[in-house]
């Protein structure tokens, strides 16, 4: 007569007698089992275990997933909708389009690239704006970085013997981005669009890519500083966070979401001249733009912020009183 009993995954098993005391396993979840010295007399269904030998005995425990349940709602909702359809279209066929998720949630992983895939719309999407908030915030942390191991923020831009602007603050900002061996590669005494230079655009870290995919140029980027006297980016002087930012890092742009995309490598930024036009802001969201403050804490502001009041936070030496409850923000 056979034994009967039960596996620690519930499922009813059953051995002949010459097995008690012997190591078998259990045919649903796979678990080694000792076939005990007892009978009962259960008449019920139960599944026959496996003799395990002596080399199967030393392979560790597995679990086997049970398979997932298939839910009948999906079909459900189809069907309605093809008999809403086919009534509608007085009996003509119904097309289903399949919609596969946004290659926004895929994590691609390597040198970033701006222009592979085109945004469906400038639409204020959440993902893409947690996204670009979170990348201002990693450049920002950059930035004091920086100054923590050199003593000054990075200039605005690598400049040669003669004073002329090279490469661009991003590239100085590398070695604080996890991109040490990115920045290695880069030849500082050289342009940026230098025979050997330009053949790293295309390696352009995931942080400074479009969050939306969208730039008129191939590894460009809108992370953009203003430079100018009254900013806290003024040429080649080395400058440190306290002294730049005199009206306080709390109430002064450092990094911004500029409105047209740049060379990422390429020493262009938002020249600042309180007798010209605000440089344009916000390329990448249809209501406002992300800002890192001078402190790396980062803020959404609506394009339709007073312009006196933009120039405040714009300048960094201006001593002007920023009241935040008239700063649209979203």
């Amino acid at each position: 007569m056979p034994i009967r009993f039960k596996c620690s995954c519930g499922s009813p098993l059953r051995a002949a007698d010459e097995n008690v005391g012997k190591r078998l396993k259990c045919p649903t979840c796979g678990e080694i089992v000792v076939v005990p010295d007892q009978r009962t007399a259960t008449k019920r269904t139960v599944k026959e275990p496996e003799v395990v030998d002596d080399e199967e005995e030393e392979l560790p425990r597995r679990r086997k997933r049970p398979a997932p349940q298939k839910s009948a709602a999906p079909l459900i909702i189809v069907a309605v909708a093809a008999g809403v359809l086919l009534l509608a279209g007085g009996g003509t066929a119904a097309w289903f389009l399949w919609l596969k998720p946004s290659d926004d949630s895929k994590d691609t992983g390597g040198s970033a690239r701006s222009n592979g895939d085109k945004p469906d719309t400038k639409i204020d999407n959440p993902t893409h704006r947690a996204k670009s908030k979170n990348n201002l915030m990693q450049i920002g942390l950059g930035i004091h970085n920086y100054q923590t191991a050199l003593g000054t923020m990075p200039p605005p831009a690598i400049y040669g013997r003669n004073g002329q602007p090279l490469l661009s603050w991003r590239v100085a900002l590398l070695p604080w981005l996890e991109q040490e061996e990115l920045y290695q590669q880069f030849k500082l005494d050289e342009p940026w669009d230098s025979a050997h230079n330009k053949k790293l655009l295309a390696k352009m870290p995931q942080i400074y890519a479009p969050v939306t995919g969208e730039s008129k140029e191939a590894h460009s980027t809108y992370y953009q500083v203003f430079t100018g006297p009254q900013t806290p980016f003024v040429g080649n002087a080395k400058r440190n966070i306290t002294r730049a930012f005199t009206d306080g890092t709390s109430n002064t742009f450092m990094v911004v979401e500029a409105g047209e995309a740049v060379p990422w490598t390429k020493p262009e930024d938002l020249p600042y001249d309180a007798k010209k036009p605000v440089p344009k802001l916000g390329g990448l969201f249809s209501e406002g733009f992300h800002v890192c403050m001078g402190d790396a804490s980062v803020r959404y502001i609506k394009k339709d912020i007073d312009e006196k009041l933009l120039r405040a936070l714009i300048t960094s030496t201006g001593a002007e009183s920023i009241d935040w409850n008239k700063v649209p923000m979203k």
